[in-house]
């Protein structure tokens, strides 16, 4: 059972990244959502970084 479902699992994960699709349907609010957090661990991952930076130089 699950040898069969990782494989369609997957294909769906990819078949909704393909630009094609994206241009004709709406964007998904979760995919809003999950982009936003992206972008916000992104955010805090850089600060971090600076930080790390700035300390090493002391």
């Amino acid at each position: 059972m699950r040898q069969f479902l990782l494989p369609l699992l997957l294909s769906l994960v990819l078949g909704s990244c393909t630009p094609a699709l994206h241009r004709q349907a709406a964007p998904r609010p979760w995919l809003r959502y999950y982009h936003r957090e992206q972008r916000k661990h992104e955010r805090e991952r850089r600060r971090t970084v600076k930080a790390n930076i700035t300390w090493s130089k002391l």
